[in-house]
């Protein structure tokens, strides 16, 4: 989805007739006319097409791609991936932690799409900071991510942590306490 998928090929002219003009047409999976080109043959001319279908969101799949004139056609099948599309779950984390400590979040993150891809996937924790790491991930595979941002004291709080890539985000809450006083003897 979202790449361009060309078809190639020629058209002969194996009628009688020069000079012969007809239109040659491109449809997709459903039928849908893509591309077409007019071409104009003596008898027994041979010429190349080059059709292209700007595939999209929901042309993914396997099917037949058309090229067809008024007295012929021709099928192939191909198969269009669907993008890659990079989900994210928050699995758990060390919340409550005390003021001084790291607050660490770990997260499943999948590519329930078909292509590979790399996506850059962050942690924000509002006033407590942001943290990131650089996910490359095939159609379909998962990989899990400890993300930590460090905390002082006068962080004491209820805040949220949202995890997020390019297509996808989850959020839960996380708390700082404030530390225990030492203790003085």
């Amino acid at each position: 989805e979202g790449d361009d998928l060309l078809v190639n090929g020629t058209v002969t002219n194996t009628g009688g007739k020069d000079g012969a003009t007809q239109e040659l047409n491109l449809t997709e999976f459903d039928g849908i006319h893509v591309d077409n080109e007019s071409f104009t043959l003596d008898s027994g001319e041979r010429e190349a097409f080059n059709f292209t279908w700007s595939t999209g969101v929901g042309n993914d799949g396997t099917g037949d791609v058309t090229v067809f004139s008024e007295n012929d056609s021709d099928s192939t099948e191909v198969t269009v991936q669907e993008e890659a599309n990079f989900a994210v779950n928050i699995t758990d984390t060390n919340s409550p932690v005390a003021e001084g400590e790291a607050l660490e979040v770990n997260a499943t993150i999948e590519n329930t799409g078909d292509g590979k891809d790399s996506q850059n996937v962050t942690l924000e924790a509002g006033a407590l900071g942001n943290a990131s790491a650089n996910v490359s991930l095939s159609g379909g595979g998962s990989t899990t991510e400890m993300f930590a941002v460090g905390t002082e004291v006068g962080d004491a709080g209820t805040y949220t942590a949202t995890v997020a890539s390019e297509d996808d985000s989850n959020s839960t809450q996380v708390t700082v306490q404030e530390s225990p006083e030492p203790a003085n003897f």
